[in-house]
């Protein structure tokens, strides 16, 4: 402690005293428990806050920083007020902008805290209210940070930005108390002679979206419309993409407010998708948003139909102007993107655009296998995002391809393959979107896909590549049916391996249990000589999910999680395809280690949600269909009969009739 005293002249040591702090104050729980050792600890680390050496400043902040992630219950009061005080310095004056922006996480890691506090309320978090405490101070100092540009900096990152996220953080906590000093900032600010405040106005109307309540942020975003319809059409670049940025986040929550007012606002996003690429990027984005909740609405048309045909020309456009790769944007991804994501949620009244869309997109990637691409040096790039939006447009007009525009596609796509010497993954994700669209049909196709998908699926170094194959494998399996089982013999050995394979990607595996099981579904008696490799593979996988989870990988455990809900689910799977043909012995080895799976899985089913009841509750109704009287000395577990009892009382008759159906099912086995 006394390297950290202001009368320590050398900087050096201070500096090495303040960084040793900084990684071992989360061990000090006991030393913050004693006020006199607290007070001493966070007087030298307020000190050094003030230090001239911007490292000695930054490393000081830090400490601050560990302080009140986790010692948030023993900040109140005296400390808390000192905390403000030096941030406050830190965020306004200081000359060092990591140092004030590390002094606003301080604020920001508050903030969570108390988020999570407030949605935990229970005697152990306790949420202090540090946040209401010192609101209009933190409030006051964070808008005037708004007001801070750097035209020298392309940085996103910065102490406007970071301000405006500790700002919607703090609305999450305030909720309809932050509207009206946010809405005063606004009236003074917006119509300001200097841009640096009318882009702050617009910034922290954009920040509160999330807190208050929704009913009047609707009514206040109904009524900032006009407004930042006008703010699109600014002298400054950034107030314009600020504004741009605001609609994104609108589109993101309140889509429906957006689209009910499609009429007004469609003409200055039109507008606005062919300013600048950062502008133009946000808009995209926006588009992108939109639709999302267009899911909800009718199949057959939906409030986005009257306009969709001139938003996506407009995005088709916008994918191949000549800047679309400047300022640091994507434009040709982020159109493409956007376009995609309109055709997905697009209505049945629009499938006469969607059919001229496919043409214009096959035109287009007919031309970068021709050498005719308008943007040669960005060639690959295209057919990538050009693969991508073409498996949107072949879903949608599934039973609508015509056999020789399919034959089209396939041998483009293919003939891409070939020239770029690879295959690469969106190729394969347009495949998947061609096999769903024409189901059957697809098959003449086989044997030209075929070696194709075989590369894909052996490709264990490029994951996501592996990944997509592993898909158009299910999506082969649930549209050809039994007819898949033709390919049995060369697909099963491959994903074997990538199962057994310790190279194999986690989340790959994941998505070759559930593709077993979908090939054991569809191909029945043809499967059957693949079942018990399957078996032990899946025996060995559920082992491994139940062990505890160390602490060394993060990732961990919710793969595991994952695991656990792929493995019941293809277990499943695989029990249905041999209760069709009638093939009960070879579980016969496996049903102790299924049962014991399922224990283990149940640790407390008052605990569990419904969802994962309904689904190991389903698992023991086909075993017990499977397998009978075969079973009796395990349907008599205690467990079964818990999680049974918990099922009953779900809220949803399709979960209580499974619960009924399993019980007799047990009944008829147990007599």
């Amino acid at each position: 402690m006394s390297n950290l005293q202001p009368t320590v002249t050398d900087e050096n040591v201070r500096l090495l005293a303040v960084t040793a702090l900084s990684f071992c104050l989360r061990l000090c729980e006991k030393n913050f428990k004693v006020q006199v050792e607290r007070d001493t600890l966070i007087n030298c680390i307020m000190e050094n806050c003030k230090s001239s050496n911007s490292q000695i400043r930054m490393k000081a902040v830090q400490c601050v920083l560990e302080v009140v992630r986790y010692f948030y219950d023993c900040i109140e009061g005296p400390i808390l007020e000192k905390i403000l005080e030096t941030t406050r310095n830190n965020i306004k004056f200081d000359n060092t902008e990591e140092v004030s922006l590390l002094a606003i996480e301080v604020w920001c890691s508050i903030c969570d805290e108390e988020i999570f506090r407030l949605k935990q309320n229970t005697p152990r978090h306790i949420c202090k209210n540090y946040i209401r405490l010192f609101k209009d101070p933190l409030l006051s100092l964070l808008l005037d940070c708004l007001k801070k540009k750097d035209n020298s900096s392309d940085s996103d990152w910065n102490i406007s930005i970071a301000s405006a996220c500790c700002i919607s953080l703090m609305a999450q906590i305030l909720r309809d108390d932050i509207i009206e000093p946010i809405l005063r900032f606004i009236g003074e600010n917006l119509s300001s002679d200097k841009w640096p405040n009318r882009d702050a106005a617009l910034l922290s109307f954009a920040a509160m979206l999330k807190g208050p309540d929704r009913a009047k942020l609707n009514q206040l975003i109904l009524q900032a419309l006009p407004a930042l319809c006008l703010s699109l059409k600014d002298a400054k670049n950034q107030v314009r993409e600020t504004a741009a940025w605001t609609f994104a986040r609108l589109a993101d929550d309140f889509s429906d407010l957006l689209i009910d007012k499609i009429n007004e606002l469609l003409k200055p996003w039109l507008e606005s998708i062919n300013d600048k690429p950062k502008i133009s990027n946000q808009i995209c984005f926006m588009f992108h948003n939109l639709v999302e909740n267009m899911k909800t609405e009718s199949d057959e048309t939906n409030r986005l139909s009257p306009y969709l045909e001139s938003i996506l020309q407009s995005l088709w456009i916008n994918a191949f102007r000549p800047d679309a790769f400047a300022d640091n944007v994507n434009l040709a991804n982020s159109s493409l993107a956007a376009f995609s994501n309109i055709v997905q949620y697009s209505a049945t009244d629009t499938q006469r655009v969607i059919a001229t869309v496919m043409q214009t997109l096959l035109k287009e990637f007919e031309a970068t296998i021709k050498n005719t691409f308008r943007i040669p040096e960005k060639m690959e790039d295209y057919q990538n995002y050009l693969c991508s939006t073409m498996q949107a447009v072949f879903i949608k007009l599934t039973g609508k391809i015509p056999a020789p525009i399919t034959s089209q596609i396939v041998e483009m796509i293919l003939e891409a393959f070939k020239q770029r010497k690879a295959v690469f993954e969106e190729g394969m994700i347009a495949f998947s979107g061609l096999i769903i669209a024409v189901g059957k049909d697809f098959i003449p196709h086989m044997k030209n896909f075929g070696p194709y998908l075989v590369y894909g699926l052996k490709s264990y170094n490029e994951a996501t590549l592996c990944r997509v194959s592993v898909g158009c494998v299910a999506d082969l399996a649930r549209t050809l049916e039994e007819t898949m089982s033709e390919y049995l013999n060369e697909l099963m050995p491959i994903l074997m391996e990538l199962l057994r394979s310790g190279d194999t990607d986690r989340g790959v595996k994941l998505v070759v249990i559930s593709v077993v099981s979908d090939l054991a579904l569809q191909t029945g008696r043809f499967f059957i000589v693949y079942l018990k490799d399957v078996l032990d593979i899946f025996k060995s996988a559920s082992v491994v999910a139940v062990q505890p989870v160390s602490d060394e990988d993060p990732e961990l455990p919710v793969y595991f999680e994952q695991l656990k809900e792929s493995l019941v689910e293809s277990y499943t799977g695989l029990v249905i395809g041999a209760k069709e043909v009638n093939e009960a012995g070879i579980f016969r080895d496996y049903v102790q280690g299924i049962f014991n799976f399922l224990l283990a899985l149940n640790q407390n089913p008052e605990e569990m949600k419904f969802e994962q009841l309904k689904a190991i509750c389903g698992l023991i109704g086909d075993l017990t269909t499977l397998m009978g009287g075969q079973l009796k000395d395990y349907l008599s577990s205690k467990f079964i009969e818990l999680m049974l009892k918990r099922l009953e009382q779900s809220p949803s008759e399709n979960d209580r009739n499974i619960a009924i159906w399993v019980n007799k099912e047990i009944i008829k086995a147990l007599k």
